[in-house]
């Protein structure tokens, strides 16, 4: 009696997705939480049928391989039948029906690549690209440039050479000093005067 209650409530939630029922006012009514709802519909979506008749045992645990005579039933299988067959309501099948048709034909939950492996076999000339099972693509990494290298930018003030330290007697283009030019003016005014300047006192 429980795993009837377990198999209506599921039921009764797919049914009210594909109803056009949001999740949060299923959720308020049948006191579930949305986690659970979009679990059980993503559930229906990859098992169809075959997942209202394991109430007891959740999902099942997703497989990495078939051997290859269940890879060649399948490809045999999906040629032989239309999407109908699973109670899918598309014309033609994909990826997602594929690995769906495999849970309803085997009883087995595959990841996307065996699915994928299934489906190339049957349709050689339709080109499918994979997803990321969990809906995201990572982006390739940028090479790295020189700006964008670990040795932080330098500001021009920084990478601009430094000016040559001079003396205090003499400047960057070679012309004398101010305090030079000074005392040679000095010199000048004390020899007018006929007193001797302090650089030939130093002298004597």
């Amino acid at each position: 009696m429980a795993e009837d209650k377990v198999v209506e409530r599921r039921r009764e939630i797919v049914d009210r997705i594909i109803a056009g029922e949001t999740q949060v006012s299923i959720a308020k009514e049948i006191g579930v939480t949305r986690q659970a709802i979009n679990q059980i519909y993503r559930s229906f979506q990859e098992e169809g049928e075959a997942y209202f008749e394991r109430p007891g045992r959740g999902r099942q645990r997703e497989v990495d391989l078939l051997s290859p005579d269940e890879k060649q039933q399948m490809v045999d299988w999906v040629l032989a039948n239309p999407p109908s067959a699973i109670g899918a309501k598309e014309k033609r099948w994909t990826l997602r029906l594929v690995k769906r048709a495999i849970v309803h034909q085997l009883d087995k939950r595959v990841r996307l690549p065996v699915a994928h492996g299934v489906f190339h076999a049957a349709f050689p000339e339709r080109v499918t690209v994979l997803p990321s099972e969990k809906g995201m693509r990572r982006r390739p990494r940028k090479p790295k440039t020189e700006s964008s290298s670990t040795t932080p930018t330098q500001s021009p003030s920084q990478t601009a050479p430094r000016p040559r330290v001079t003396s205090s007697r003499e400047t960057e283009d070679g012309f004398p000093s101010i305090e030079e030019m000074a005392e040679m003016n000095r010199a000048t005014l004390e020899a007018r005067k006929g007193k001797p300047t302090a650089k030939a006192k130093r002298k004597k």
